[in-house]
């Protein structure tokens, strides 16, 4: 005999969407709050200025030669 479920899978899949969704949520609040920050902001231009001079250059590009 087969006993139904209390819960149907759209219902759980929903939950786990909003989930996902909520947790997506915190992991792009805190991305802006850090990069708002002046020490990593200042750290990013920094080395965006040394890639567009050729100081440093892509993990890939070094991996391929």
């Amino acid at each position: 005999m087969q006993t139904k479920a209390k819960h149907s899978l759209q219902r759980t899949m929903i939950i786990y969407f909003l989930l996902i969704g909520f947790a997506s949520l915190l992991v792009g609040i805190e991305f802006i709050v850090d990069t708002h920050g002046h020490k990593l902001k200042d750290e990013l231009i920094l080395n965006l200025e040394k890639y567009s001079k050729k100081e440093i250059e892509i993990e890939s590009k070094k991996l391929k030669s």
